[in-house]
């Protein structure tokens, strides 16, 4: 368990370092196009595209890293007044309808990746299913979290106390 457990920390660090680097991205990329068009007067079709881009790609890493902090919202008063078991179960339906969309991402985001292979955007000509490659990774690492979610949810059941990070 303790190489499952470097493992995670390692990709939550690299996540978090290449969301911060995409979002730094986006942000130069941004200013660029205001120089660009506002003050040289030379509008730069470029720069939106690779920023529109980089914001595809951080809004679903950050879904997923959301997903194993735990960092979407919940009805925290209604949770704590439910018995334990109870509110075990309920984790563990919320990440199982977590993980079939987390499989409906990696599916039909494949699918599309291969629908829209032959199309090129139309300043820079990068594929354009540069865009669609994150729904898919995003799903597996939803997937995978969700399970890891599960499986706590499923001990925390099965011993009838909390199940600490230090425990998985």
């Amino acid at each position: 368990m303790c190489i499952l457990r470097i493992i995670d920390q390692g990709l939550i660090k690299v996540q978090k370092f290449v969301i911060t680097l995409l979002l730094v991205g986006v942000l130069l990329l941004t200013v660029i196009q205001v120089v660009f068009r506002y003050v040289l007067l030379l509008p730069s079709p470029w720069s939106e595209e690779l920023a529109r881009l980089g914001l595809v790609w951080v809004i679903f890493l950050a879904a997923s890293l959301g997903v194993r902090l735990k960092a979407h919202p919940y009805l925290e008063l209604l949770v704590t007044r439910i018995p334990f078991k109870t509110k075990h179960a309920v984790y563990i339906l919320v990440y199982l309808i977590i993980v079939v969309m987390g499989i409906v991402m990696v599916v039909y985001g494949a699918m599309y990746i291969g629908r829209t292979a032959g199309d090129y955007t139309t300043s820079l000509r990068y594929p354009r299913n540069l865009f669609y490659y994150p729904v898919p990774i995003s799903g597996i690492l939803i997937t995978i979290y969700s399970i890891r979610e599960m499986l706590q949810g499923i001990k925390a059941v099965l011993t009838g106390k909390e199940v600490e990070e230090k425990d998985l």
